[in-house]
């Protein structure tokens, strides 16, 4: 009894009531708090985490032999994806340093610790198109039916600073399977966001922001790397096996009035050629020679690589860059094409791109212009001319006929003396051919832009070929 004379309300059987709850409350706190948070990933969140890395020391070192595929790591299906984009996750796993993926369509969220990770697309078995595929700090996707083929880098240089993708959050968003990543590295931090769609190629609708802890010499954004080992009538190894050996061919670059090609090649030093086209819209490397009996049996199946073409935003002004090195042996890609912006980013200030990336068999952009079928070098060791065929099909030119007014264009340097530049229809290809010879003097690099008019107007893409200027290391 009290001092009023009134019973107590705390008898036992409440205080046992209460701390019953209290319990409850803690469990359901420590269970699905960190399951609330996992769901709760967003773009703004992973920008500033990105933010406050850029300030913080560098992570533990990740070396890239991690991301290795060998017996002893296979891949492993680890789970499925329902629903507008359906498919399966698989990872080869590794140990608790290698990047983080979490799986967030299921609950609660499921983590696993991944050197490469993979996402397959609904189809019957050899036929499912990978949506995503990441190792290190690349991504690629391989359409139904394709092999693999380029892959986009996640900046221009990510590779030689070391930058990785440490975490990985799979879900849905607006029910578009998104991917969101978290980048990090010697030279930047970042926050990535991936829309994926999947029709009969794979479109990929990236967002980036980089914070970098220096203000980077050379830098773009997106980047593409590609192999080029040697192609038909283009610097072919005396004792090769086959005809040819890429998975790309060409860099094409579209701009508001014309359409830009320059062929590939391995080169005997590194190369590096600025293309100073205004207005850049789209650019990519595309695999234009497709005839299996060029490839033979090699295990890339080459002839099915698919064509990757970048879409920049109109507001975003600036040119392309392209770089070659010297081919190794297997499977390394010694070719990298970026997009340099004008405006370059500043050490520990945000910079933010949009842009849009499709792995496809289709070669689109083709009915404004007539497209490079192919391209024939040689040369006379004695006086140092060269020559040049280039072929070309389809656009303006298909339904002109063998008859058709159609003459040839060229630009060299001052320096440089053009000796043949003859245009002809081609019975065997439906097309034209041009034949070029040069001569450029003693000790002087050579550039080429050749293109084709018709009725006094510009009616194929503008070939580009440039002669292994001197390399300018950055």
């Amino acid at each position: 009894m009290s001092a009023t004379g009134k019973r107590s309300i705390w008898y036992p059987g409440r205080f046992r009531l209460w701390r019953l709850i209290v319990i409850s409350a803690g469990l359901v706190l420590v269970v699905g708090l960190p399951r609330v948070i996992a769901r709760t990933v967003t773009y703004a969140g992973l920008v500033q985490e990105a933010r406050s890395l850029s300030a913080a020391p560098l992570p533990a070192p990740y070396h890239k032999g991690q991301n290795k595929a060998s017996p002893k790591r296979p891949w492993q299906r680890l789970a499925s994806l329902s629903g507008k984009v359906s498919g399966t996750l698989s990872c080869v796993l590794g140990p608790r340093s290698a990047p983080a993926v979490t799986l967030l369509t299921k609950a609660p969220a499921q983590t696993w610790h991944c050197v490469a990770l993979r996402l397959e697309g609904a189809g019957r078995a050899g036929y499912a198109p990978t949506l995503f595929l990441m190792r290190g700090g690349d991504f690629r996707a391989i359409p139904a039916g394709a092999s693999a083929g380029a892959k986009a880098l996640a900046f221009l240089g990510s590779r030689r600073e070391g930058e990785v993708f440490r975490h990985i959050w799979i879900g849905y968003r607006d029910q578009r399977l998104c991917v969101w990543a978290l980048l990090s590295g010697r030279a930047a931090n970042g926050a990535y966001r991936f829309e994926i769609e999947s029709r009969q190629s794979v479109r990929m609708t990236v967002k980036a922001t980089l914070f970098f802890r220096r203000r980077p010499r050379v830098f773009g954004i997106p980047a593409l790397a590609s192999l080029y080992d040697y192609g038909v009538g283009n610097h072919m190894p005396a004792r090769a096996l086959y005809l040819a050996r890429h998975t790309s061919d060409g860099l094409l670059i579209q701009t508001a009035h014309a359409a830009y090609w320059a062929p590939l090649r391995n080169p005997q030093s590194p190369y590096e050629h600025m293309f100073a086209s205004p207005a850049v819209r789209k650019f990519g490397l595309w695999q234009r020679d497709r005839k299996a009996r060029y490839y033979g049996t090699q295990k890339g199946h080459y002839q099915d690589a698919p064509n990757v073409w970048v879409q920049m935003p109109r507001h975003l002004q600036g040119h392309v860059i392209l770089k070659e090195w010297p081919a190794r042996a297997g499977d390394h890609d010694n070719v990298v094409a970026g997009f340099v912006p004008l405006v370059k980013p500043q050490a520990q200030t945000a910079f933010t791109a949009s842009y849009r990336i499709d792995w496809t068999h289709r070669d689109r952009g083709r009915a404004m212009f007539a497209h490079v079928v192919s391209t024939l070098i040689g040369g006379n060791a004695v006086t140092g001319a060269r020559k040049y065929v280039i072929d070309y099909a389809g656009g303006p030119l298909r339904a002109a006929g063998a008859q058709a007014l159609v003459r040839g264009k060229v630009w060299v340097h001052p320096d440089t003396f053009v000796t043949q530049d003859t245009v002809g229809f081609n019975p065997y290809t439906g097309g034209w051919r041009q034949v070029i010879q040069v001569l450029p003097l003693a000790g002087r690099h050579l550039h080429v832009k050749a293109w084709l008019t018709f009725d006094h107007h510009l009616a194929s893409e503008i070939w580009e070929y440039d002669v292994f200027p001197p390399y300018r290391s950055h």
